[in-house]
């Protein structure tokens, strides 16, 4: 009898801080939205709070593009950036980060 108790009170415990560390994956913070996507030339990042970097990453991870800010409404122009996909990652004033797919056409 008692080691069926263990064994229910190991799963339990398991199961809580599972519960937990999917908790903290869920409410991941939003640090900026952008639009259009897919883009031609001008792209307009609004971050939640004022952003300081701005990359623009290739599919080999080589980077870009990478700008600085201290302001929460960006306008760029990426018309000079090849057709392809990419990722665009912004780090907030608070060293939040956030990466995010952008096609460009």
């Amino acid at each position: 009898m008692r080691k069926i108790l263990f064994i229910v009170s190991v799963v339990v415990v398991c199961n809580k801080s599972y519960s937990q560390e999917k908790k903290k994956l869920l409410s991941k913070e939003i640090v900026f939205k952008f639009y259009p996507n897919p883009v031609k030339e001008d792209l307009f990042i609004l971050g939640t709070h004022k952003l300081k970097t701005i990359e623009i990453i290739d599919e080999f991870g080589k980077r870009v593009e990478i700008h600085t800010f201290n302001k929460s409404i960006i306008k760029m122009n990426v018309s000079n950036i090849k057709k392809g996909v990419y990722l665009l990652k912004a780090i907030d004033i608070n060293d939040k980060q956030e990466i995010k797919k952008l096609i460009i056409n």
